[in-house]
């Protein structure tokens, strides 16, 4: 959880606060129907500033590494991830802002937690290679091709294809 008392930077307008938290309860990430492990704890590091007209900016980095499977062998690979990212928030009604991207706060104390996830979530790519040389897996025998040779031939096509072939 990344839960912070912001009231010293509330009450004055030149204030700023850095923060530094660790969350190593977390063990995975929900996205969809996905869940990934994640390798390392979450890392956050950053500054909470009072910018005027009632606005608290966060400017930080979200750092941890996350497990994928490759998109060709489905071998798990480490994927580290660095994420800067800018929050506003305001502890006055949303109406009185023109702008969409402040959150409201009640009282003194802003979570994160949503905020981090999110921008995690957006970040873990669709598909990621364990290496760019992947050779994946036999299509016929569904071997990894990184790992051991098969003796299957590159002309073996899956029956309910080979109309396909005929066009080539």
């Amino acid at each position: 959880m990344f839960k912070f008392n912001i009231s010293s930077v509330l009450s004055d307008e030149t204030a700023s606060l850095d923060i530094k938290a660790i969350d190593d309860k977390m063990t995975h990430i929900r996205y969809g129907k996905n869940h990934y492990k994640l390798l390392k704890p979450i890392d956050l590091v950053g500054t909470f500033t009072n910018v005027g007209n009632q606005i608290i900016q966060f400017k930080g980095c979200i750092k941890t590494i996350i497990q994928l499977q490759c998109g060709r062998c489905t071998e798990f690979v480490e994927y580290p991830i660095t994420i800067d990212f800018t929050q506003r928030f305001s502890a006055h009604n949303i109406e009185t802002f023109e702008e969409d991207d402040i959150q409201i706060i009640e009282g003194n104390l802003v979570d994160l937690t949503s905020v981090v996830l999110e921008e995690l979530q957006i970040s873990i790519p669709v598909n990621v290679l364990c290496d760019e040389e992947c050779k994946g897996l036999c299509n016929s025998c569904g071997i990894n091709l990184n790992k051991k040779s098969c003796s299957c031939t590159a002309t073996d096509v899956d029956p309910r294809l080979s109309v396909l072939k005929d066009l080539i």
